[in-house]
């Protein structure tokens, strides 16, 4: 079974060569309207990748990524809705940052209850990649806005490198 480190470098490679992929292709051209946004949106992609790559672990008891994920899921969120606002201190606001922050540092403890840790559990299947991939799309829409189109180019790098980590541990079971 591979270890972290080559799960996140597959991950960091899998981004690489989607970027490219879609680079040549014609969905570029209309995800290229403000630069700005854009190399964020490519940053986001390329953080959803990594951590898809990683959190099919999160079900190991003695592994990081299952107490490190939800404040850094929570702080990636935090950051990216103030950079969508433009750093513009009047546009936002303090009790959602407070809210997302507090929501995602609980996240460790309360899947504790609801998931029962067991090695290569219900988080090594092809439903759980799915659901990991539906929650970024949601993320992407109502957080920050993103079109329909970036929604689902996040989802594809989250499914996408979640499968392939299923794929490193020989573990394609869809449920």
């Amino acid at each position: 079974m591979p270890s972290w480190k080559v799960h996140i470098s597959v991950g960091i490679i899998l981004t690489a060569l989607m970027i490219y992929g879609i680079y040549t292709s014609n969905l570029w051209d209309s995800l290229t309207q403000n630069n700005q946004i854009q190399y964020f949106f490519w940053f986001q992609c390329a953080f959803i990748a990594v951590l898809g790559s990683v959190l099919p672990d999160f079900d190991y008891g003695k592994t990081k990524i299952r107490h490190g994920f939800g404040p850094v899921l929570g702080a990636f969120v935090s950051f990216s809705y103030i950079y969508v606002n433009d750093f513009e201190l009047e546009k936002i606001n303090p009790l959602f940052l407070i809210t997302i922050l507090i929501i995602f540092l609980l996240v460790p403890l309360i899947a504790g209850f609801v998931i029962p840790f067991e090695h290569h559990g219900k988080l090594h299947s092809i439903s759980a990649a799915s659901f990991y991939a539906l929650c970024i799309a949601g993320l992407g829409i109502l957080i920050f806005l993103f079109a329909y189109v970036q929604a689902g180019i996040l989802a594809l790098f989250g499914f996408t490198s979640y499968f392939f980590h299923l794929l490193l541990d020989r573990e394609l079971k869809l449920i």
